[in-house]
């Protein structure tokens, strides 16, 4: 999928995506399960909800969409950096904030390095990689 969808120029992402057949009559549905997050793993989240995730296949195909930037999707948007908190002391709120701003950045300017277009990674790019996926595996409907 294109990693920014506002951008004509933009160059692709993986977007891995899982599928197991329903045991229903209803060919062309599905359900499709979206991790929690930010930054679960939709596919890795799979295993651990599989209990009540599995009858659902009586109402069509599960198919599980990773979210971009986490999982198995490349790139994986982690950051390298150990962020390791002393609790031999107290931590004011306003050194933890100022911390937590040079962490972040330095995450930022890394993958802002590496070619990463941040403006592709939110929650409405999520929506339109799981309608790609709908329409790629041809549903007419899905939950």
């Amino acid at each position: 999928v294109p990693e920014n969808r506002n951008d004509p120029g933009s160059r692709w992402i993986t977007v891995p995506f899982g599928r197991l057949p329903g045991t229903g009559a209803e060919g062309d549905a599905a359900v499709f399960f979206i991790a929690g997050g930010p930054g679960a793993s939709g596919i890795g989240s799979f295993a651990g909800n599989a209990e009540w995730l599995l009858p659902l296949r009586a109402f069509g195909d599960i198919v599980m969409v990773e979210q971009r930037g986490t999982g198995f999707s490349r790139p994986r948007l982690d950051c390298a950096e150990r962020w390791d908190l002393t609790i031999s002391a107290p931590l004011a709120r306003r050194d933890l904030i100022a911390s937590a701003r040079q962490r972040f950045a330095a995450c930022r300017r890394a993958w802002e390095t590496e070619g990463v277009d941040l403006a592709g990674y939110n929650t409405v790019a999520y929506a339109n990689d799981i309608i790609a996926v709908a329409d790629a595996l041809g549903y007419r409907r899905f939950s």
